[in-house]
């Protein structure tokens, strides 16, 4: 999706390979978007390891494809709630931070 040219080498190729990986990568999101319908996490009430990895896969989407969470709107409310926990924004300051002194070496 953000890099065709592993896909193929040929530059004609690349809008159609990203479009179709866009339009598999929403079919997978509408996937575990049902999966989290009436569930404030992802196993049900407590929050566990698998949050801790979909949240991952939730800040690259809300990154990169933002406006596919107009369609998935539960995995948008657990993402919502996934950015209010403490130690995930503790992590995405320590990332800007990482990024910042990237950035200025």
């Amino acid at each position: 999706m953000n890099r065709p040219e592993l896909f193929h080498p040929d530059p004609a190729t690349h809008a159609v390979i990203r479009q179709e990986g866009i339009e598999r990568l929403l079919e997978l999101l509408r996937v575990v978007d049902g999966k989290l319908e009436g569930k404030t996490w992802a196993a049900g009430e407590r929050f566990t390891i698998a949050d801790a990895y979909l949240g991952v896969f939730w800040r690259w989407v809300y990154r990169g494809r933002r406006e596919l969470l107009e369609q998935l709107p539960n995995l948008s409310a657990f993402g919502a709630r996934f950015d209010q926990r403490p130690s995930v924004q503790a992590a995405i300051v320590a990332e800007q931070a990482s990024s910042q002194r990237q950035a200025a070496a």
